[in-house]
């Protein structure tokens, strides 16, 4: 079984911009095809980086959860500190 495109003799003697203006003839015709998840849309090296960025935005998203715990947290010792004093 091959991973990723398969390269025809073709394709090498193609210029850049052929090759470019190629790659996007095949992206249209992929999505003429039916849709059966997002990553069916990349190619194998682009579905690892796309993967990639969702495992940094799925860590972003806790960093920032953790931070906004943190500063609850605080707030709730300050009010909880502040209630002592006064009582």
């Amino acid at each position: 079984m091959a991973v990723g495109p398969v390269i025809s003799p073709e394709h090498g003697s193609l210029t850049p911009v052929q090759s470019w203006c190629r790659h996007g003839e095949e992206a249209q015709k992929l999505q003429s095809m039916k849709k059966r998840s997002s990553k069916d849309w990349y190619p194998p090296d682009l579905a690892l980086v796309r993967s990639k960025m969702h495992i940094r935005r799925m860590i972003m998203e806790r960093k920032h959860q953790w931070c906004r715990d943190i500063l609850n947290t605080r707030q709730e010792l300050e009010d909880y500190w502040q209630h002592l004093e006064n009582s």
